[in-house]
Protein backbone atom coordinates (compact mmCIF):
# COMPACT_ATOMS: atom_id res chain seq x y z
CA UNK A 1 0.00 0.00 0.00
CA UNK A 2 1.76 3.13 -0.92
CA UNK A 3 2.01 6.25 1.43
CA UNK A 4 -0.09 8.79 -0.89
CA UNK A 5 -2.96 6.56 -0.53
CA UNK A 6 -6.29 8.02 1.29
CA UNK A 7 -7.50 6.05 4.63
CA UNK A 8 -10.36 5.00 3.51
CA UNK A 9 -8.70 3.34 0.28
CA UNK A 10 -6.53 1.54 3.02
CA UNK A 11 -9.40 0.33 4.95
CA UNK A 12 -10.87 -0.95 1.58
CA UNK A 13 -7.80 -2.92 0.55
CA UNK A 14 -7.96 -3.81 4.22
CA UNK A 15 -11.17 -5.29 4.55
CA UNK A 16 -10.94 -6.95 1.03
CA UNK A 17 -7.51 -9.02 2.14
CA UNK A 18 -9.45 -9.77 5.03
CA UNK A 19 -12.21 -11.19 3.93
CA UNK A 20 -10.59 -12.98 1.22
CA UNK A 21 -8.22 -14.85 4.05
CA UNK A 22 -11.20 -15.43 6.08
CA UNK A 23 -13.05 -16.87 3.07
CA UNK A 24 -9.99 -19.12 2.40
CA UNK A 25 -10.11 -20.20 5.87
CA UNK A 26 -13.65 -21.06 5.98
CA UNK A 27 -13.10 -23.07 2.61
CA UNK A 28 -10.13 -25.04 4.34
CA UNK A 29 -11.98 -25.53 7.29
CA UNK A 30 -15.04 -26.76 5.32
CA UNK A 31 -12.61 -29.56 3.76
CA UNK A 32 -11.23 -30.40 6.55
CA UNK A 33 -14.91 -31.13 8.02
CA UNK A 34 -16.09 -32.67 4.79
CA UNK A 35 -13.19 -34.72 4.83
CA UNK A 36 -13.47 -35.95 8.79
CA UNK A 37 -16.84 -36.76 8.00
CA UNK A 38 -16.85 -38.64 4.63
CA UNK A 39 -13.77 -41.22 6.41
CA UNK A 40 -16.26 -41.53 9.58
CA UNK A 41 -18.90 -42.87 7.31
CA UNK A 42 -16.60 -44.62 4.96
CA UNK A 43 -15.29 -46.44 8.62
CA UNK A 44 -18.62 -47.12 9.61
CA UNK A 45 -19.56 -48.44 5.95
CA UNK A 46 -16.52 -50.84 6.08
CA UNK A 47 -16.95 -51.57 10.28
CA UNK A 48 -20.63 -52.52 9.39
CA UNK A 49 -19.11 -54.69 6.72
CA UNK A 50 -16.67 -56.65 8.79
CA UNK A 51 -18.94 -57.43 11.05
CA UNK A 52 -21.55 -59.01 8.50
CA UNK A 53 -18.83 -61.01 7.48
CA UNK A 54 -17.20 -62.17 10.69
CA UNK A 55 -21.39 -62.92 11.48
CA UNK A 56 -21.22 -65.37 8.20
CA UNK A 57 -17.90 -66.63 9.20
CA UNK A 58 -19.05 -67.48 12.77
CA UNK A 59 -22.54 -69.17 11.17
CA UNK A 60 -20.35 -71.18 9.00
CA UNK A 61 -17.96 -72.03 11.59
CA UNK A 62 -21.40 -72.98 13.70
CA UNK A 63 -22.75 -75.36 10.93
CA UNK A 64 -19.39 -76.46 9.67
CA UNK A 65 -19.45 -78.17 13.66
CA UNK A 66 -22.57 -79.20 13.55
CA UNK A 67 -21.80 -81.34 10.47
CA UNK A 68 -18.41 -82.48 11.61
CA UNK A 69 -20.64 -83.76 14.72
CA UNK A 70 -23.04 -85.13 12.51
CA UNK A 71 -20.47 -86.79 10.13
CA UNK A 72 -18.86 -88.40 13.26
CA UNK A 73 -22.13 -90.13 14.49
CA UNK A 74 -22.91 -91.20 11.46
CA UNK A 75 -19.31 -92.78 11.16
CA UNK A 76 -20.17 -93.93 14.62
CA UNK A 77 -23.34 -95.82 13.46
CA UNK A 78 -22.18 -97.34 10.32
CA UNK A 79 -19.04 -98.81 12.52
CA UNK A 80 -21.75 -100.21 15.18
CA UNK A 81 -23.67 -101.79 12.23
CA UNK A 82 -20.62 -103.61 10.50
CA UNK A 83 -20.01 -104.70 14.06
CA UNK A 84 -23.37 -106.48 14.29
CA UNK A 85 -23.06 -107.85 10.42
CA UNK A 86 -20.33 -109.66 11.45
CA UNK A 87 -21.18 -111.29 14.55
CA UNK A 88 -24.82 -112.38 13.05
CA UNK A 89 -24.59 -116.78 12.33
CA UNK A 90 -28.12 -117.15 12.13
CA UNK A 91 -30.15 -117.98 9.35
CA UNK A 92 -31.99 -115.27 8.78
CA UNK A 93 -28.93 -113.69 7.67
CA UNK A 94 -29.77 -112.17 4.53
CA UNK A 95 -32.90 -111.05 5.54
CA UNK A 96 -31.45 -108.94 8.24
CA UNK A 97 -28.36 -108.19 6.11
CA UNK A 98 -30.60 -106.00 3.47
CA UNK A 99 -31.98 -103.31 6.15
CA UNK A 100 -28.68 -103.37 7.28
CA UNK A 101 -27.04 -102.49 3.85
CA UNK A 102 -29.88 -100.13 2.89
CA UNK A 103 -28.95 -97.99 6.01
CA UNK A 104 -25.76 -98.09 5.61
CA UNK A 105 -25.99 -96.60 1.52
CA UNK A 106 -28.29 -94.21 2.92
CA UNK A 107 -25.77 -93.13 5.39
CA UNK A 108 -23.00 -93.05 3.27
CA UNK A 109 -25.43 -90.63 0.66
CA UNK A 110 -26.19 -88.45 3.74
CA UNK A 111 -22.78 -88.43 4.87
CA UNK A 112 -20.79 -87.55 0.95
CA UNK A 113 -23.96 -84.97 0.72
CA UNK A 114 -22.41 -83.82 3.93
CA UNK A 115 -18.60 -83.64 3.13
CA UNK A 116 -20.05 -82.00 -0.20
CA UNK A 117 -21.74 -79.43 1.54
CA UNK A 118 -19.00 -79.36 3.99
CA UNK A 119 -17.00 -78.85 1.58
CA UNK A 120 -18.56 -76.08 -0.58
CA UNK A 121 -19.31 -74.24 3.12
CA UNK A 122 -15.27 -74.39 3.40
CA UNK A 123 -14.59 -72.71 -0.10
CA UNK A 124 -17.52 -69.99 0.88
CA UNK A 125 -15.75 -69.20 4.29
CA UNK A 126 -12.30 -69.19 2.16
CA UNK A 127 -13.45 -67.06 -0.80
CA UNK A 128 -15.71 -64.97 2.23
CA UNK A 129 -12.05 -64.45 4.46
CA UNK A 130 -10.77 -63.95 0.77
CA UNK A 131 -13.08 -60.95 0.13
CA UNK A 132 -12.90 -60.03 3.82
CA UNK A 133 -8.69 -59.21 3.77
CA UNK A 134 -9.07 -57.81 0.13
CA UNK A 135 -11.53 -55.00 1.72
CA UNK A 136 -9.82 -54.46 4.27
CA UNK A 137 -6.60 -53.83 2.34
CA UNK A 138 -8.73 -51.53 -0.25
CA UNK A 139 -10.24 -49.53 2.96
CA UNK A 140 -6.99 -49.22 4.52
CA UNK A 141 -5.19 -47.72 0.99
CA UNK A 142 -8.03 -45.50 0.93
CA UNK A 143 -7.39 -44.53 4.72
CA UNK A 144 -3.76 -44.09 3.59
CA UNK A 145 -4.60 -41.58 1.42
CA UNK A 146 -6.84 -39.93 2.71
CA UNK A 147 -4.46 -39.48 5.33
CA UNK A 148 -2.00 -38.46 2.88
CA UNK A 149 -4.46 -36.08 1.85
CA UNK A 150 -5.39 -34.59 4.58
CA UNK A 151 -1.32 -33.69 5.79
CA UNK A 152 -1.17 -32.25 2.50
CA UNK A 153 -4.59 -29.94 3.48
CA UNK A 154 -2.79 -29.52 6.89
CA UNK A 155 0.41 -28.57 5.78
CA UNK A 156 -1.13 -25.80 2.92
CA UNK A 157 -2.98 -24.64 5.46
CA UNK A 158 -0.23 -23.88 8.16
CA UNK A 159 1.70 -22.29 5.31
CA UNK A 160 -1.75 -19.78 4.71
CA UNK A 161 -1.64 -19.27 8.21
CA UNK A 162 1.64 -18.07 8.62
CA UNK A 163 1.03 -16.05 5.46
CA UNK A 164 -1.93 -14.44 6.38
CA UNK A 165 -0.55 -13.85 10.32
CA UNK A 166 2.25 -11.71 8.63
CA UNK A 167 -1.03 -10.18 6.47
CA UNK A 168 -3.09 -9.66 9.85
CA UNK A 169 -0.06 -8.06 11.94
CA UNK A 170 0.13 -5.76 9.17
CA UNK A 171 -3.33 -5.01 8.56
CA UNK A 172 -3.37 -4.43 12.86
CA UNK A 173 -1.02 -1.78 12.33
CA UNK A 174 -2.79 -0.05 9.32
CA UNK A 175 -6.13 -0.38 11.48
CA UNK A 176 -4.28 1.49 14.31
CA UNK A 177 -2.87 3.88 12.51
CA UNK A 178 -6.44 4.70 10.45
CA UNK A 179 -8.12 4.56 14.22
CA UNK A 180 -5.07 7.67 15.02
CA UNK A 181 -6.14 9.32 11.99
CA UNK A 182 -9.75 8.77 12.42
CA UNK A 183 -9.85 10.27 16.11
CA UNK A 184 -7.90 13.47 15.07
CA UNK A 185 -10.85 13.84 12.47
CA UNK A 186 -13.35 12.86 14.96
CA UNK A 187 -11.81 15.75 16.97
CA UNK A 188 -11.76 18.77 14.01
CA UNK A 189 -15.05 17.82 13.09
CA UNK A 190 -16.41 18.43 16.51
CA UNK A 191 -14.15 22.02 16.71
CA UNK A 192 -15.91 22.77 13.32
CA UNK A 193 -19.57 21.75 14.09
CA UNK A 194 -19.32 23.95 17.43
CA UNK A 195 -17.43 27.10 14.95
CA UNK A 196 -20.63 26.08 12.40
CA UNK A 197 -23.24 26.38 15.43
CA UNK A 198 -21.44 29.91 16.57
CA UNK A 199 -21.96 30.95 12.96
CA UNK A 200 -25.44 29.84 12.64
CA UNK A 201 -26.40 31.60 16.21
CA UNK A 202 -24.29 34.88 14.62
CA UNK A 203 -26.05 34.33 11.83
CA UNK A 204 -29.56 34.21 13.22
CA UNK A 205 -29.50 37.13 15.29
CA UNK A 206 -28.02 39.12 12.14
CA UNK A 207 -31.05 37.75 10.17
CA UNK A 208 -33.20 38.78 13.17
CA UNK A 209 -31.52 42.47 13.06
CA UNK A 210 -32.33 42.38 8.82
CA UNK A 211 -35.42 41.50 9.30
CA UNK A 212 -36.35 44.05 11.87
CA UNK A 213 -34.86 46.65 10.17
CA UNK A 214 -36.87 45.59 6.84
CA UNK A 215 -40.30 45.43 8.76
CA UNK A 216 -39.08 49.22 10.26
CA UNK A 217 -38.64 50.01 6.69
CA UNK A 218 -41.87 48.66 4.97
CA UNK A 219 -43.36 50.44 7.63
CA UNK A 220 -41.87 53.60 7.11
CA UNK A 221 -42.37 53.70 3.25
CA UNK A 222 -45.94 52.17 4.34
CA UNK A 223 -46.56 55.43 6.38
CA UNK A 224 -45.30 58.08 4.40
CA UNK A 225 -46.04 56.11 0.60
CA UNK A 226 -49.33 58.71 0.87
CA UNK A 227 -47.77 62.26 1.58
CA UNK A 228 -44.64 61.35 -0.69
CA UNK A 229 -47.20 61.12 -3.89
CA UNK A 230 -48.89 64.50 -2.42
CA UNK A 231 -45.97 66.38 -1.75
CA UNK A 232 -44.72 65.10 -5.31
CA UNK A 233 -47.39 66.75 -6.60
CA UNK A 234 -47.22 69.64 -5.18
CA UNK A 235 -43.64 70.33 -5.08
CA UNK A 236 -43.54 69.43 -9.36
CA UNK A 237 -45.57 72.85 -10.34
CA UNK A 238 -43.63 75.34 -8.02
CA UNK A 239 -40.41 73.49 -9.44
CA UNK A 240 -41.11 73.78 -13.32
CA UNK A 241 -42.94 77.15 -12.17
CA UNK A 242 -39.32 78.40 -11.60
CA UNK A 243 -38.21 76.90 -14.80
CA UNK A 244 -40.68 78.77 -16.79
CA UNK A 245 -38.84 81.88 -15.39
CA UNK A 246 -36.11 81.28 -16.15
CA UNK A 247 -36.63 81.06 -19.93
CA UNK A 248 -38.77 84.73 -19.60
CA UNK A 249 -37.30 87.78 -20.83
CA UNK A 250 -35.29 89.91 -18.08
CA UNK A 251 -35.17 86.50 -15.52
CA UNK A 252 -33.10 86.53 -12.54
CA UNK A 253 -32.86 82.51 -12.10
CA UNK A 254 -29.04 81.48 -13.00
CA UNK A 255 -28.18 78.59 -15.50
CA UNK A 256 -27.48 76.24 -12.64
CA UNK A 257 -30.54 76.85 -10.64
CA UNK A 258 -32.49 76.51 -13.81
CA UNK A 259 -30.59 72.84 -13.92
CA UNK A 260 -31.23 72.05 -10.24
CA UNK A 261 -35.20 73.32 -10.82
CA UNK A 262 -35.49 71.17 -14.08
CA UNK A 263 -33.57 67.86 -12.22
CA UNK A 264 -36.01 68.07 -9.32
CA UNK A 265 -39.06 67.83 -12.31
CA UNK A 266 -37.41 65.20 -13.58
CA UNK A 267 -36.94 63.75 -9.99
CA UNK A 268 -40.21 63.90 -9.15
CA UNK A 269 -41.82 62.26 -12.32
CA UNK A 270 -39.51 59.36 -11.54
CA UNK A 271 -41.02 59.85 -7.78
CA UNK A 272 -44.54 59.68 -8.56
CA UNK A 273 -43.85 56.89 -11.14
CA UNK A 274 -42.03 54.82 -8.87
CA UNK A 275 -44.84 55.63 -5.38
CA UNK A 276 -47.53 55.97 -7.47
CA UNK A 277 -48.33 52.28 -8.63
CA UNK A 278 -47.38 50.99 -5.14
CA UNK A 279 -49.87 52.91 -3.56
CA UNK A 280 -52.35 52.17 -5.58
CA UNK A 281 -51.54 48.38 -5.57
CA UNK A 282 -51.67 48.37 -1.42
CA UNK A 283 -54.87 50.03 -1.41
CA UNK A 284 -56.41 48.26 -3.65
CA UNK A 285 -54.79 44.95 -1.84
CA UNK A 286 -57.28 46.46 1.34
CA UNK A 287 -60.39 47.00 -1.06
CA UNK A 288 -60.32 43.21 -2.21
CA UNK A 289 -59.28 42.01 1.41
CA UNK A 290 -62.41 43.97 2.49
CA UNK A 291 -64.89 42.33 -0.31
CA UNK A 292 -63.44 38.63 0.48
CA UNK A 293 -64.00 39.43 4.50
CA UNK A 294 -67.72 40.51 3.59
CA UNK A 295 -68.12 37.77 0.89
CA UNK A 296 -67.26 35.51 3.95
CA UNK A 297 -70.34 37.21 6.36
CA UNK A 298 -72.68 37.25 3.79
CA UNK A 299 -71.79 33.20 2.82
CA UNK A 300 -71.95 32.98 6.52
CA UNK A 301 -75.24 34.65 7.10
CA UNK A 302 -77.20 32.99 4.42
CA UNK A 303 -75.93 29.64 5.78
CA UNK A 304 -77.44 30.80 9.41
CA UNK A 305 -80.79 32.02 8.34
CA UNK A 306 -83.74 30.37 9.32
CA UNK A 307 -86.78 29.70 6.70
CA UNK A 308 -88.49 32.79 7.97
CA UNK A 309 -85.67 35.08 6.77
CA UNK A 310 -84.90 33.04 3.73
CA UNK A 311 -88.54 33.11 2.39
CA UNK A 312 -88.35 36.96 3.22
CA UNK A 313 -85.14 37.16 1.30
CA UNK A 314 -84.77 36.77 -2.23
CA UNK A 315 -81.83 34.78 -4.44
CA UNK A 316 -81.50 38.10 -6.40
CA UNK A 317 -80.39 40.08 -3.54
CA UNK A 318 -78.34 37.70 -1.92
CA UNK A 319 -76.25 37.68 -5.62
CA UNK A 320 -76.60 41.20 -5.81
CA UNK A 321 -74.76 41.68 -2.81
CA UNK A 322 -72.27 39.13 -3.59
CA UNK A 323 -71.90 40.36 -7.35
CA UNK A 324 -72.33 44.06 -7.07
CA UNK A 325 -72.14 45.85 -3.46
CA UNK A 326 -69.42 44.28 -2.34
CA UNK A 327 -67.03 45.43 -5.51
CA UNK A 328 -68.06 49.32 -4.00
CA UNK A 329 -65.38 48.38 -1.56
CA UNK A 330 -62.08 48.39 -4.57
CA UNK A 331 -63.00 51.70 -5.36
CA UNK A 332 -63.67 52.75 -2.08
CA UNK A 333 -60.27 52.11 -0.69
CA UNK A 334 -58.80 53.53 -3.38
CA UNK A 335 -60.09 57.26 -2.71
CA UNK A 336 -61.00 57.27 0.49
CA UNK A 337 -57.31 58.19 1.32
CA UNK A 338 -58.40 61.67 -0.28
CA UNK A 339 -61.11 62.47 1.95
CA UNK A 340 -58.66 64.03 4.65
CA UNK A 341 -55.44 64.21 2.22
CA UNK A 342 -57.29 66.31 -0.38
CA UNK A 343 -58.04 69.49 2.50
CA UNK A 344 -54.47 69.34 3.89
CA UNK A 345 -53.32 69.20 0.45
CA UNK A 346 -56.02 72.05 -0.57
CA UNK A 347 -54.44 74.62 2.34
CA UNK A 348 -50.90 74.56 1.26
CA UNK A 349 -51.70 74.86 -2.55
CA UNK A 350 -53.93 77.90 -1.58
CA UNK A 351 -51.38 79.98 0.00
CA UNK A 352 -48.99 79.15 -2.74
CA UNK A 353 -51.77 80.80 -5.07
CA UNK A 354 -52.21 83.60 -2.48
CA UNK A 355 -48.50 84.15 -3.13
CA UNK A 356 -48.42 84.38 -7.01
CA UNK A 357 -51.98 85.58 -8.03
CA UNK A 358 -52.90 87.20 -4.90
CA UNK A 359 -56.58 87.22 -3.82
CA UNK A 360 -57.95 86.25 -7.77
CA UNK A 361 -56.95 82.96 -6.59
CA UNK A 362 -59.95 83.05 -4.00
CA UNK A 363 -62.08 82.19 -7.32
CA UNK A 364 -60.84 79.08 -7.90
CA UNK A 365 -61.04 77.99 -4.56
CA UNK A 366 -64.59 79.21 -4.73
CA UNK A 367 -65.16 77.32 -7.26
CA UNK A 368 -63.68 74.03 -5.86
CA UNK A 369 -65.52 74.99 -2.73
CA UNK A 370 -68.63 75.17 -4.95
CA UNK A 371 -68.54 71.87 -6.22
CA UNK A 372 -68.54 70.19 -2.68
CA UNK A 373 -71.98 70.41 -2.58
CA UNK A 374 -72.64 69.35 -6.11
CA UNK A 375 -70.30 66.30 -5.97
CA UNK A 376 -72.40 65.51 -2.48
CA UNK A 377 -75.94 65.68 -4.33
CA UNK A 378 -74.42 63.95 -7.20
CA UNK A 379 -73.08 60.59 -4.83
CA UNK A 380 -76.39 61.16 -3.10
CA UNK A 381 -78.43 60.68 -6.58
CA UNK A 382 -75.76 57.60 -7.63
CA UNK A 383 -76.73 56.10 -4.60
CA UNK A 384 -80.31 56.51 -4.82
CA UNK A 385 -80.15 55.15 -8.60
CA UNK A 386 -78.09 52.39 -7.39
CA UNK A 387 -80.75 51.64 -4.76
CA UNK A 388 -83.29 51.39 -7.28
CA UNK A 389 -81.18 49.47 -9.68
CA UNK A 390 -80.76 46.59 -6.83
CA UNK A 391 -84.22 46.42 -6.23
CA UNK A 392 -85.42 46.19 -9.68
CA UNK A 393 -82.73 43.53 -9.96
CA UNK A 394 -83.54 41.63 -7.17
CA UNK A 395 -87.25 41.54 -8.39
CA UNK A 396 -86.25 40.71 -12.04
CA UNK A 397 -84.37 37.69 -10.23
CA UNK A 398 -87.00 36.66 -8.66
CA UNK A 399 -89.32 36.52 -11.26
CA UNK A 400 -86.70 34.68 -13.83
CA UNK A 401 -86.47 32.05 -11.01
CA UNK A 402 -89.90 31.61 -10.50
CA UNK A 403 -90.33 31.32 -14.25
CA UNK A 404 -87.57 28.94 -14.48
CA UNK A 405 -89.54 26.83 -11.36
CA UNK A 406 -92.92 26.63 -13.43
CA UNK A 407 -91.73 26.39 -17.24
CA UNK A 408 -93.55 23.10 -17.50
CA UNK A 409 -96.69 25.08 -16.85
CA UNK A 410 -95.90 28.02 -18.95
CA UNK A 411 -95.20 25.61 -21.73
CA UNK A 412 -98.77 23.44 -20.90
CA UNK A 413 -100.58 26.26 -21.04
CA UNK A 414 -98.97 28.25 -24.09
CA UNK A 415 -98.08 31.09 -21.71
CA UNK A 416 -95.11 31.98 -23.38
CA UNK A 417 -95.58 35.22 -25.02
CA UNK A 418 -97.11 36.33 -21.82
CA UNK A 419 -94.25 36.24 -19.45
CA UNK A 420 -92.44 37.21 -22.75
CA UNK A 421 -94.00 40.75 -22.64
CA UNK A 422 -93.11 40.51 -18.75
CA UNK A 423 -89.78 39.65 -18.80
CA UNK A 424 -88.87 42.58 -21.40
CA UNK A 425 -90.83 45.02 -19.45
CA UNK A 426 -88.73 43.95 -16.86
CA UNK A 427 -85.56 44.21 -18.68
CA UNK A 428 -86.40 47.20 -19.85
CA UNK A 429 -86.98 49.16 -16.42
CA UNK A 430 -83.46 47.51 -15.73
CA UNK A 431 -81.80 49.20 -18.83
CA UNK A 432 -83.65 52.78 -18.44
CA UNK A 433 -82.01 52.86 -14.66
CA UNK A 434 -78.73 51.63 -15.79
CA UNK A 435 -78.87 54.54 -18.25
CA UNK A 436 -79.87 57.31 -15.76
CA UNK A 437 -76.82 55.52 -13.52
CA UNK A 438 -73.91 55.66 -15.96
CA UNK A 439 -75.28 58.99 -17.53
CA UNK A 440 -74.81 60.30 -13.42
CA UNK A 441 -71.66 58.52 -12.73
CA UNK A 442 -70.17 60.30 -16.00
CA UNK A 443 -71.38 64.12 -14.48
CA UNK A 444 -69.64 63.07 -11.51
CA UNK A 445 -66.51 61.97 -12.69
CA UNK A 446 -66.78 64.85 -15.21
CA UNK A 447 -67.13 67.45 -12.33
CA UNK A 448 -64.63 65.57 -10.25
CA UNK A 449 -61.78 65.85 -13.03
CA UNK A 450 -63.04 69.23 -13.70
Amino acid sequence: MSESSTPVENCGYMCLEMETDSDYMKCGCRAEILQEYTEKDQLKEKEQAVRKFEQEIDSLTFRNQQLSKRVLLLQDELDDAQSHKKKGKNKHSDASYTPSSISAGVFNEELQRKIEENAKLSQQVDESTRMYQGRIEELEAKVKEYEDKFNQHQEVNDVNKEKNKVLIDRLQEEKAMIEVKLQTLETDTKKYRSRADKAEESLSDVQCQLQKQLDTANKIISDKLPFIDTRTKIAQPLLLGQLIRYFTPGSTVSSTDAYMYAMGVSLCAIILAIFHHPYFFGVQRIGMQLRVACCSLLYRKALRLNNTALGQTTTGQIVNLMSNDVNRFDTAAIFLHYLWVGPAQAIPVLIILWNELGPSAMAGFGVLLLLVPVQSWMGKLFSKFRHKTAVHTDERVKVMNEIISGMRVIKMYCWEKPFGQLVEKSEGKSVSLLNMDILTQSKHDDDKNF
